[in-house]
């Protein structure tokens, strides 16, 4: 039998040789909604920016986010700064969401000349707020790629947006303003 202290040394080679097993941790960047939680009024129209952290090379992006289709309406986009940059040319397309109800956006993006990088915003997402209570953006799918077509380490976090009705207020009137202050 073997005692406590003779274990020690195979304890650690245990130990040592299991973690060189382990993959490396690498950092990746963040794809995120921004703002990540917003309130907006009932029929109001409202951007979201979906925002990438520190990437140095972007070629292309495919975006496809989810949302609550009963409380909002996808009116339409725009690329950002990392996707359309600051010259240079790129495409961009809109897929239709061929399933009713409308409750995703299908976004594909690429830089034609050059690359991106970020920090920056990919593409800004317009909506119509159209029913009282909270609609949830999530990621279903996103895939980005560097020049040389390869995937960018990425996570993503999608965002929620509180829709209140307007707030009610009372008709003044100046007589009305007169005898409060009197």
């Amino acid at each position: 039998m073997l005692t406590p202290l003779r274990n020690l040394p195979l304890l650690a080679a245990m130990v040592a040789s299991a973690l060189s097993l382990m993959p490396a941790c690498t950092s990746a960047t963040v794809l995120s909604i921004a703002p990540a939680e917003t309130t907006v009024i009932i029929g109001s129209t409202f951007q979201i920016r979906v925002t990438l952290d520190v990437v140095p090379d972007l070629k292309g992006c495919d975006l496809v986010y989810g949302f609550t289709s009963a409380r909002l309406q996808f009116l339409g986009r725009l690329a950002g700064d990392i996707i359309a940059g600051p010259v240079g040319s790129y495409f961009d397309v809109l897929l239709p969401d061929m399933t009713a109800p409308q409750d995703s956006v299908w976004y594909n993006g690429a830089r034609l000349t050059g690359t991106g990088s970020g920090p920056g915003v990919v593409v800004f997402l317009t909506f119509k707020a159209t029913t009282l209570g909270n609609a949830h953006l999530t990621c279903l799918a996103t895939d980005l790629r560097d020049s040389t077509n390869q995937m960018v380490a990425h996570s993503c976090e999608g965002g929620l947006v509180h829709i209140e009705g307007p707030t009610p207020t009372r008709a003044t009137s100046w007589g009305r303003l007169r005898c409060l202050y009197r």
